[in-house]
């Protein structure tokens, strides 16, 4: 194997550019078979002069973005941070006014039609991270003042919240209360303090560092309490710029790698197989509350071995584990053989989840039955929202306009044991699929579920479980806050609600034996719709 080191002595415009540097290398040589040493350097990730490709993550936001490493069509290729620290930038022109999204946001790794690549030993963060953080002074009807810990430029206008990152303005559009010390969601509350997802704040600078929060009475008393003000911008990407963006790719390992920060998912992988990932860490930097913006990792239509191996995710605002397969919604039936189908949900665009030759489940709504598994002989791509699938046998009567699809060989074996999942805002994890799905000695402590089990018709992600064994794991104040989840292990899948009975389980096997549960508020165990569920709970 080639050895490349990468070096801040290499020389870049702007202090210790990484995206400069890389992009130099990259010019001289092809980087399959090669181990590439970052020299446990500092680097920043200016996005000036760093490499552009398009990319369409599902349940994130699709565009273009930058990045120094994009890995397309490579084999045998080792990225070494040697403990170095990838601290991703904007534009010297930090904000400049601009309320809006990042035109090209930096993204640390594109991985795409790779076969053995390895990414280890570096951390990743942002300079200016689209979350800030303060402590509830004084609360009042109808009020709290937060003083905040930031050293970015926050400011108040017309009852609104902006924040000012480098290369963006973006309103605040959220708030979530946390434990002063842990970061943990408080007991009893969920987005905007419980109040839910529409209701509106109004702001008001008080004093200088002093934000007050003008809206309804409380559920809780957050006097002391940390409170995050969550930012975003509607419409225009609020979920932009993941950590690791994984595609169309095999063997890949992700070992001893810690993410602090990112404006999405930390590591989103779709149509992928044989993912492993040894001590990856989700952790705050420095006096943060907060990691992540979004779900520690994501999986869309993966096969093969997807692996967790002594691994935490803490504080992130979303689950730890996604994974999951896709629905895609029939819009007519072309000929005897022949659906034409589209993407289910607007961030599904661009995912080209099946495969020539899978077996396809063809679900009746409203109740997703199954009636009938056909191979796909033929797939015709007419966008990148719809798609023409051709089968190697006649279509069954009944299926119709509004019915789903879904791909039951795009589905991972998921091993996760020895893990740690704590303080983050939402669930655990979210396991679906048709292969053998193990979760073992591992440690919950989330706001809602800690372990959910559903095919989300909201988002339209699909994977009846047929075997599923949850075994020594310690649960403890899990399952508090009511709108994430109502048991700490919930497996009901939500559209079999008031189906007529005698319809056959959704599920298949499920087993829960041998774990310990402290201090959580909802049930231990949930579930339904399944062939058989052995439990000592």
């Amino acid at each position: 194997m080639r050895e490349l080191q990468l070096s801040i002595s290499s020389g870049s415009y702007l202090e210790n550019d990484l995206c400069q540097v890389a992009r130099e290398a990259r010019s001289e040589a092809s980087w399959s078979n090669t181990r590439i040493s970052l020299d446990g350097e500092r680097w920043n990730l200016f996005p000036e002069s760093a490499e552009e490709t398009y990319i369409s993550p599902s349940n994130n936001d699709c565009g273009l973005v930058r990045s120094p490493f994009i890995l397309e069509d490579l084999k045998d290729v080792v990225v070494d941070g040697g403990g170095g620290l990838l601290m991703v930038r904007g534009t010297p022109l930090a904000g400049n006014g601009r309320v809006g999204v990042i035109d090209s946001p930096v993204v640390p790794f594109v991985i795409r039609n790779c076969q053995n690549v390895t990414i280890r030993n570096l951390s990743i963060d942002w300079q200016t991270p689209a979350t800030v953080q303060g402590l509830c002074v004084a609360s009042g009807r109808g009020y709290f003042d937060v003083a905040l810990e930031t050293d970015q430029r926050v400011w108040c206008w017309n009852d609104m919240m902006y924040l000012e990152g480098e290369g963006w303005t973006w309103p605040v559009t959220r708030l979530l209360a946390v434990d002063a010390e842990t970061g943990a969601t408080l007991s009893g509350t969920g987005d905007n303090i419980g109040l839910g997802y529409e209701q509106v704040w109004r702001y008001e600078m008080v004093e200088e560092g002093i934000v007050r929060v003008k809206g309804p009475d409380l559920p809780v008393d957050v006097q002391g309490a940390k409170i995050l003000f969550w930012c975003s911008f509607p419409d225009t990407g609020a979920r932009r710029a993941p950590a690791i963006f994984i595609e169309r790719s095999s063997n890949v390992r992700v070992e001893d790698v810690t993410l602090h920060y990112c404006r999405a998912m930390g590591v989103i992988a779709q149509t992928s197989s044989d993912l492993f990932f040894e001590r990856l860490n989700v952790l705050p930097s420095g006096n943060r509350k907060f990691s992540l913006a979004a779900d520690g990792t994501h999986f869309v239509n993966c096969r093969g071995k997807l692996e967790f191996t002594d691994c935490v995710m803490q504080n992130q605002l979303d689950d730890a584990i996604n994974s999951h397969g896709l629905y895609y919604q029939i819009v007519r039936k072309l000929d005897a053989r022949t659906l034409r189908v589209r993407t289910a949900h607007p961030q599904h665009v661009g995912v080209e989840g099946f495969v020539v030759g899978d077996l396809v489940r063809l679900c009746k709504m409203p109740y997703m039955e199954e009636i009938g598994k056909l191979r796909l002989s033929r797939i015709r791509t007419l966008n990148s929202e719809t798609q023409d699938f051709c089968f190697d046998e006649d279509l069954p009567e009944g299926l119709g306009e509004g019915d789903m699809v879904e791909d039951l060989d795009a589905s991972p074996e998921i091993d996760i044991r020895n893990c740690t999942f704590r303080w983050n805002r939402a669930r655990g994890i979210l396991i679906n699929g048709s292969k053998p799905i193990r979760v073992r000695d591992c440690e919950f402590e989330s706001a809602g579920s800690a372990i959910m089990i559903e095919s989300s018709p909201l988002w339209a992600e699909a994977g009846p479980v047929s075997d599923v064994r949850i075994e020594n794991n310690s649960f403890r104040n899990t399952a508090n806050c009511p709108m994430w989840g109502a048991a700490v292990i919930e497996a009901k899948p939500t559209f079999r609600e008031g189906a007529p009975e005698g319809l056959k389980p959704f599920h298949g096997k499920l087993c829960v034996k041998d774990n310990r549960f402290e201090n959580c508020m909802g049930s231990e165990l949930s579930a339904s719709s399944f062939e058989s569920i052995e439990s000592d709970v």
